[in-house]
């Protein structure tokens, strides 16, 4: 019987690691014996690269979707080429943002196939929103709209208006960010991918707008971590916050019945990031006949509808299929529409090839000028002090590696 590693990420416990879950029936339909490893999100990245460098490694992996053009670029993954593309159902059967990053400008293979969304939103409380005679309806619509609506709970004595993360390093928060960078028209690297674009005044009006959030952060609600701030928000003790779309089990099980009454969620201004994760098969495995038909039949299993289902369902997860999303119903049902919109307007990373490192960079600056903003130093000079000399950085970089590829 053909054997096939398998490697998922993610810090609990997933469906996937129970072969009697799924796994058993596909075991059963191709005679696949499949070993699954999950690995932790903190030692995912540097596995796979190790993969890459010395082989050896799994024939399939779920992989964070952002991490598939670095892996491309380290020649490190295997096509799926028209053929196999259009026997999963073609790229129109998933989410177009997730869809858009496993495949590369002007390329006709993708280098992955998505399997899960992911994305953030605002959580809000209605009746904190009416005390402060703010209406619901156009409370998040715009940046301005909400920081008017922040500005109207800070002036209605509410003791928290808005709780962010800004205590241990928070890697998302460009992700979130990017929704404001993008709606004032802004863009991280320039299409040909041979300039960094953070630092221009239309990515600089949505990263100002985007930090003066942070102004109204109460003092006590300082140096919280993302869960701290869930935790804050479902405990009664803060009027908004953002949340990823795997808050729905922590919301289920909340015992604050005023927060669940007056639940409320709209989706962040501008247009949301959108990731998730990607099915990828390495190309090792293509050296073995076997082994890369195996590795083909598993991805097509696990992107299936009925499979993508059930595994939604299981892991709280958000499917990249397009008919699974839009039978799926999420709980607290106020999520609903809110998730689903988002998945709908939101935009993916262009998948330049040093993302990985350029969004490792972005986080760590990013963490540094949270703090400033914190010390309520002027957010024009923390920007400039930040954000131009690490456009510079990946300027010569990026031309650099541009001419690699044109050799």
């Amino acid at each position: 019987m053909t054997e096939i590693k398998f490697t998922i990420y993610g810090d609990q416990p997933s469906p996937l690691e129970d072969q009697k879950f799924l796994l058993e029936e596909f075991q059963a339909q191709q005679r696949v014996t499949v070993h699954v490893e999950r690995m932790t999100w903190e030692s995912a990245w540097p596995k796979l690269l190790n993969f890459a460098l010395y082989g050896g490694g799994p024939h399939v992996s779920q992989i964070g979707s952002i991490w598939t053009s670095t892996l491309v670029s380290m020649n490190a993954l295997r096509p799926f080429v028209a053929r196999e593309i259009d026997a999963l159902g073609g790229s129109a059967a998933f989410l177009e943002p997730t869809w858009r990053t496993a495949v590369l400008p002007k390329q006709s293979v993708a280098w992955g196939i998505p399997f899960t969304g992911f994305s953030y939103s605002i959580l809000y409380r209605r009746d904190l929103l009416r005390r402060a005679g703010v209406a619901e309806a156009t409370a998040f619509t715009s940046p301005e709209a909400m920081l008017d609506t922040l500005q109207r709970l800070q002036a209605a004595g509410i003791a928290s208006p808005l709780v962010l993360p800004s205590g241990q390093p928070f890697r998302a928060r460009v992700h979130i960010a990017a929704s404001w960078l993008w709606g004032a028209g802004g863009h991280f690297v320039s299409d040909d991918e041979q300039q960094a674009q953070f630092d221009q005044p239309q990515a600089r009006a949505g990263l100002k707008s985007f930090f003066q959030l942070y102004s109204y952060l109460a003092a006590h609600d300082h140096q919280l971590t993302y869960n701290e701030c869930l935790q804050r928000f479902v405990q009664g003790q803060a009027a908004v916050t953002i949340a990823s779309t795997s808050v729905r089990p922590l919301l289920r099980a909340t015992h604050t019945p005023e927060v669940m009454e007056n639940l409320g969620s709209a989706v962040l201004p501008g247009v949301p990031w959108i990731g998730g994760s990607n099915l990828v098969v390495w190309r090792e495995a293509q050296m073995y006949p076997e082994l890369d038909h195996a590795a083909l039949a598993l991805v097509k299993f696990l992107t299936s509808h009925e499979v993508q289902l059930k595994y939604a369902l299981a892991a709280n997860a958000i499917p990249a299929r397009q008919t699974v999303l839009a039978q799926l119903c999420f709980e607290p049902a106020g999520l609903n529409e809110t998730f689903k919109q988002s998945l709908r307007v939101g935009r993916c990373y262009r998948p330049v090839l040093i993302w990985v490192r350029m969004i490792n960079d972005l986080s760590r600056a990013f963490e540094a000028m949270t703090a400033e903003v914190l010390a309520q130093r002027s957010i024009d000079d923390v920007l400039n002090k930040y954000l131009t000399p690490l456009a510079q950085r990946y300027n010569l970089m990026l031309s650099l590696d541009h001419l690699v590829h044109l050799d």
